[in-house]
């Protein structure tokens, strides 16, 4: 079974990089979810059948290689902080405020 490293476990919090999926389960989302709220903010588009960061990521996002049954390919990775600043953009407006 793979374990994760030590030094995992000392990455800061603005630092953590979570694929879309992982991040719904922080902000009770569906990982599809967090790819529409990306979208919304215009930090991603859809493009050739995936998902593709635009400059407004600004180094939000990292490219993750995976390899799962014979097959592989690359997925993104989003900033921790950055995605629930953009949830708690989102939550401020719904009530009608401004975001801070």
């Amino acid at each position: 079974m793979l374990r994760a490293s030590v030094s995992m476990d000392n990455i800061a919090d603005d630092a953590r990089m979570l694929e879309p999926a992982d991040l719904g389960k922080l902000v009770q989302l569906s990982g599809a979810e967090v790819n529409q709220l990306l979208a919304r903010h215009g930090v991603q588009v859809r493009g050739q059948g995936r998902w593709v960061p635009t400059e407004a990521a600004n180094g939000s996002w990292a490219t993750h290689a995976w390899q799962k049954h014979g097959k592989s390919g690359y997925n993104l990775k989003w900033n921790v902080a950055f995605v629930q600043g953009l949830v708690n953009t989102e939550a401020v407006r719904r009530r009608g405020g401004e975001p801070c």
